[in-house]
């Protein structure tokens, strides 16, 4: 894991900014419909530098999150920047993962396609049903996925990645539907967009079309 603090001590802090796609998700489909109410417990795994939450889209909500990324790097970095939240350093795909709280709303902050290898992904997913509230919790994931146009340099087209085990997984529509309810989550709403683009690579600023489309996924999980 020592790659994304490598990757995290490159950066400046004014190199960061909440991630307004995911933000603009969450404000329109899970605040302003009310999927979910009374939102008192709020986690979001992979946060980086910082909070999707200071978004201008989400920060007037007033939310104060569980924030948790494998970086030891990013999470100092938020800590100094002395934003909302609680801040924590955490492997979110390790079995011994754990936060003696149950959350309303868990947020996948750009992680899951992170995770390139399928166990890892499976292990990530059995701590999100761990710490969501049943019935009632929503997990929240805005990921990328293939489309017909996409061409990225160096993507593997058998396994779906681009970039090797530091790289990006970009699933197809139906792999990433499989692999929610394998998990054994209920998905309550999943759309892909079409002509919203997200970048696989680091490097560039700006989304093009042939870059993987977007998809957004909201579920919550009940016990057998």
């Amino acid at each position: 894991m020592n790659s994304y603090d490598d990757a995290y001590k490159s950066l400046e802090n004014s190199e960061w900014s909440p991630p307004e796609s995911l933000a603009s998700f969450l404000r329109a489909e899970v605040f302003e419909h009310s999927r979910v109410s009374g939102i008192s417990s709020v986690l979001e795994l992979g946060c980086g530098m910082g909070s999707v939450f200071e978004s201008p889209d989400l920060s007037p909500l007033g939310i104060n999150p569980t924030c948790v990324d494998v970086s030891e790097t990013a999470i100092s970095r938020a800590s100094e920047r002395k934003v909302t939240g609680e801040y924590l350093v955490a492997d979110v795909t390790s079995p011994d993962f754990f936060i003696p709280t149950m959350f309303d709303l868990i947020v996948d902050s750009h992680l899951l396609h992170c995770l390139t290898r399928p166990s890892l992904r499976e292990a990530y997913l059995a701590n999100v049903i761990k710490h969501l509230k049943p019935e009632s919790g929503i997990f929240a994931i805005e990921t990328m996925v293939a489309h017909k146009k996409m061409d990225i340099p160096g993507f593997d087209k058998l396994t779906g990645i681009v970039g090797g085990d530091f790289g990006r997984k970009v699933f197809n529509h139906l792999e990433l539907e499989q692999e929610l309810l394998k998990a054994g989550l209920r998905i309550e709403f999943l759309i892909f967009t079409s002509g919203l683009n997200m970048i696989p690579v680091s490097g560039r600023d700006e989304a093009f079309i042939t870059d993987p489309q977007i998809a957004r996924a909201l579920c919550s999980f009940k016990p057998a």
